[in-house]
Order: structure tokens, then C-alpha cells, then sequence
């Protein structure tokens, strides 16, 4: 037997270790791209679809990134997406009581993602 020690920073990472974190920037890209067209939540004004495309963008490309450097890419989509919650707010477009539950959902799956846990099964 070999006495070879392994770096903890050498070690395979687990496939589902930001799992939380890469679906609720899933959820946002669908959300971006999507709903903006339907008559569920649909826009008469060609700048906010514009704005939530580039958005979900924004968020397909740091989807992509996580794979790379995920803690990295949640910190910048946390940061992007609190930055939004507060425009919206001080713009008057949505206060930030507004579908609280869900803002809470994306900011706890990327923070999770930021500090490598997942929610409890």
C-alpha cells in the first residue's frame, strides 16, 4: 500500500454539490426568456423584454460558468439578482414584499451554492 495523501483540493467534486444552486439559475434563464412572452406576465414595453432577455442571458452564461467556477459564478448572479430586487424597488416597478417566498428561494440557492450545501432531503 502507498502512504499517498490527497489534497482535499485535488478531489473530485460530487456532480450534485450545487445542484439547489444551478437549478435556481435554471429556473431564472426560463424565467427570462419565457415568461416575458406569455399571457401570463406579458409586456407591452419593448424595453423590459429586452432587459429580461438580456438577463437571461446573463444568467445562461453564468449557468455555463458554475461548471467551471461555481462559487464564483453564484456570487455574481447573487449579486446581479440582489441588484435587480433593489431597482425594482426603488423604481417602484416591484417592492421587494412582492413574491417574497420566491425571492427568498433564489437567494438561499445561490448562497447555497456560494457556500457549497445543499437544503436538507
Amino acid at each position: 500500500m502507498s502512504s499517498e495523501t490527497v489534497s482535499p483540493r485535488n478531489t473530485p467534486t460530487s456532480p450534485n454539490k450545487h445542484l439547489w444552486a444551478r437549478g435556481v439559475l435554471c429556473l431564472l434563464v426560463f424565467i427570462h426568456f419565457v415568461l416575458p412572452f406569455t399571457p401570463i406576465n406579458q409586456h407591452d414595453e419593448t424595453r423590459i423584454v429586452v432587459a429580461s432577455l438580456i438577463l437571461g442571458t446573463f444568467f445562461l452564461g453564468t449557468v455555463l460558468w458554475s461548471f467551471k467556477l461555481p462559487k464564483a459564478a453564484f456570487t455574481l448572479s447573487l449579486a446581479v439578482l440582489l441588484f435587480v430586487y433593489g431597482l425594482s424597488h426603488v423604481t417602484a416597478a416591484s417592492p421587494i414584499s412582492e413574491g417574497w417566498p420566491v425571492k427568498i428561494f433564489f437567494a438561499a440557492g445561490l448562497a447555497s451554492g456560494i457556500f457549497g450545501s445543499n437544503p436538507p432531503d
